[in-house]
């Protein structure tokens, strides 16, 4: 079962070394591509909050959080 998390800013497939979220929304988003975003929109495209590109900043332990994330969902699926 693979979840690839596709980030927010760019619609690319996520990479560990430029992982950042969104501070509002806490969606993915690559690091470069989601700074160069707000700096010209100054809006999150997932959550439509404003975000100060200071606030933005890269995730140390992505593995962490991707099996916070996965246990997340499966704590959502309904059980058969």
């Amino acid at each position: 079962n693979n979840r690839i998390p596709y980030c927010i800013a760019s619609g690319l497939k996520m990479v560990a070394n430029d992982w950042a979220v969104c501070p509002s929304c806490r969606f993915p988003a690559l690091y470069s591509r989601f700074t160069t975003l707000i700096e010209a929109e100054k809006v999150c495209p997932m959550c439509e909050n404003e975000v100060v590109p200071s606030a933005i900043s890269k995730v140390d332990d992505v593995q962490d959080l991707l099996k916070k994330a996965a246990k997340q969902v499966d704590d959502e699926e309904p059980k058969a």
